[in-house]
């Protein structure tokens, strides 16, 4: 069961970090992207194993369009990312997005048809935070959130929350107060 709930999981943080690089509420963000990450899985040109570089060279580049590995570092470190100089913020940031990448790339790759449902999104000021359930073949439901802040004309992710567990890169606690609620999926 906990391979399971891990390749989910894997499946699910793919899904939060491969959002769309486009201005627009949240939600709709996270759906785009998710389209074009499940795409980019599905594609049978990229399906085969002498193919693992480039899909995951791709899956890269779309993760780091949208997420925001010096705000996620910030929040990771706390405290300890004031002593840091700007050279030292910058490779810590580099070596952690690496370090998201190995564990759990794999795991994004197993995905296999599981549905997304976009259960609605907070927002307050420039933060973010979208609900939505990873919904497997069995019907188990895997919440997952998906903290985002306002960067410029669009939303960027720095924290994946996996069923509100201590699954986070950070461990601020977020507060939104307007909320919109829609439920829809994607597969």
């Amino acid at each position: 069961m906990l391979k399971r709930l891990a390749t989910w999981s894997g499946s699910a943080l793919l899904v939060g970090l491969a959002l769309a690089a486009h201005a627009g509420v949240p939600t709709d963000q996270v759906k785009g992207a998710t389209d074009q990450v499940l795409k980019t899985l599905q594609d049978p040109a990229l399906k085969s194993p002498d193919k693992t570089a480039e899909r995951r060279k791709q899956l890269r580049a779309i993760v780091d369009q949208v997420f925001d590995w010096q705000e996620t570092g910030k929040r990771a470190l706390a405290r300890h990312w004031q002593t840091l100089k700007p050279e030292q913020r910058q490779e810590f940031s580099a070596l952690f997005a690496d370090l998201v990448e190995r564990s759990y790339v794999g795991k994004i790759e197993a995905y296999s048809g599981e549905k997304v449902a976009y259960v609605g999104d907070t927002i307050e000021g420039d933060q973010a935070t979208v609900k939505t359930k990873l919904i497997t073949k069995s019907g188990t439901e895997i919440p997952l959130d998906y903290r985002m802040q306002k960067e410029g004309d669009r939303w960027r992710v720095y924290d994946v929350l996996i069923e509100a567990s201590a699954s986070s890169a950070t461990t601020e606690p977020s507060s939104t107060r307007s909320s919109s609620s829609r439920a829809t999926t994607s597969s």
